[in-house]
């Protein structure tokens, strides 16, 4: 969320060109390659976690 905020306040300081693209979109583009590259350089859950999730989604 931060990093599509400060995207989009950035982004309407410019103008011209592709700067004229509605400001939102350049945001939620950036933020949702932030959110791709933390999940890929997270560690995976722990062993307990992994376990209540495999048994709660047995159940349903």
């Amino acid at each position: 969320m931060i990093s599509g905020g400060v995207m989009v306040i950035l982004w309407k300081q410019l103008s011209g060109g592709i700067f004229d693209l509605y400001e939102i979109v350049p945001g939620f583009i950036l933020s949702s390659i932030v959110i791709l590259l933390i999940t890929r350089m997270d560690r995976e859950p722990a062993a307990e976690i992994q376990e209540e999730f495999d048994r709660v989604q047995q159940s349903a």
